[in-house]
């Protein structure tokens, strides 16, 4: 039932958006006025993340990635200076179009999301659910922000040095400093303080500083255990799992780094030929659970017993508790640290959480 759910929504997107974006632009026709045709392409598209994450919540049987997803986009049209309202209406005018669409406990899902996405407006969380698992930063994280904003590149590569010489590990320096002020700088933009140009340079200036720094890491005596490192197909947010991969790494492991988007014939072919000892994947999105289950269904019918321990990490499986074990996965960590230390004692945790 929820596969044939989640599929009516998408079939019936296009319907959807064109409802719905016509009765708010007879209730707010300042909005056309002030923004033209770049409004009504953006009324549209918001529609759509809407439906989006609605079949997310869906396929994930939880109603958090959606309320999340509410919370997060309230925010940024709140700093754009879009009348929260708006959203409200729209949410309205989705609930509208489902109730005549849908029927008996389909409609009855739909509609308590929708609610539960307002319920949730009201009184949004102070902290996002996916910061819930990741340490204290360290003292040094908000000189290299800053040194990020002001494109800094070889000062940001400096500060990280010197963290490093002072005793700080790769995998630290990555998630307390590097990993802490690159979230910092997505709730900038969230918050409109920054432009989508600036967040990639900060993304581009870190991806140098990393690199860097793993030319300076310690490595562990060498082991005979190799492991795999690859997004899903439909995530291109890598640098959380470079953090990962390298921290395996360091730690002694052979590691490969498949990187982003990662068709699935080519990952569950690489896996099949490398024969690793661990398949890590990430997954940053709430829509890409569903592709995570599935690809994970197929690896696992493809080897059979011979298919690797898999590991999950990434902002969403950090957000919905257990739902690493939901998606058929062996294992979890919520940052590099974590990583590291499952790298050194891997086979030791019964409970598939890195200690």
């Amino acid at each position: 039932m929820t596969n044939s759910l989640s599929e009516q929504l998408r079939n019936s997107a296009d319907d959807a958006i064109a409802m719905t974006v016509e009765k708010q632009c007879r209730l707010h026709p300042e909005v056309l006025e002030r923004f033209g045709e770049r409004g009504l392409k953006a009324w549209r598209t918001d529609i759509r993340h809407h439906i989006d994450y609605l079949c997310a919540a869906v396929d994930s049987g939880r109603d958090q990635p959606f309320a999340d997803y509410l919370c997060w986009v309230a925010e940024v049209l709140k700093s754009r200076g879009v009348d929260a309202q708006h959203l409200n209406h729209s949410l309205d005018d989705l609930a509208g179009f489902y109730r005549e669409r849908l029927t008996g406990a389909d409609q009855a899902r739909v509609l308590g999301l929708l609610a539960t996405g307002r319920q949730a407006l009201v009184k949004p969380a102070t902290l996002p659910a996916e910061f819930r698992h990741l340490p204290p930063a360290l003292p040094q994280k908000d000189a290299y922000l800053d040194l990020l904003l002001a494109s800094q590149r070889v000062a940001a590569h400096q500060l990280v040095s010197e963290c490093m010489t002072a005793g700080a590990s790769l995998a630290t320096v990555n998630v307390r400093i590097i990993q802490a002020a690159m979230y910092d700088v997505g709730r900038m933009w969230q918050a409109n303080r920054i432009s989508v140009a600036q967040e990639h340079l900060a993304t581009a200036i870190s991806q140098y500083v990393m690199a860097n720094a793993f030319s300076l890491a310690e490595f562990a005596e060498p082991m005979a255990r190799t492991a795999i490192f690859a997004n899903v197909e439909n995530n291109h947010h890598a640098l959380g799992l470079r953090m990962i991969s390298d921290a395996f790494e360091t730690a002694g492991w052979t590691a490969q780094f498949l990187g982003a988007n990662v068709p699935d014939p080519s990952l569950i072919g690489q896996v099949d030929a490398l024969r690793p000892d661990l398949l890590g994947l990430s997954v940053s999105m709430p829509q890409q659970l569903k592709t995570t289950r599935e690809f994970i269904g197929s690896l696992r019918a493809e080897m059979g017993q011979a298919c690797p321990p898999i590991l999950l990490g990434g902002r969403t499986i950090n957000a919905l508790d257990e739902v690493w074990r939901d998606l058929g996965a062996d294992l979890w960590v919520a940052d590099a640290e974590q990583a590291e230390l499952l790298a050194k004692n891997f086979g030791a945790d019964a409970n598939g959480r890195a200690r």
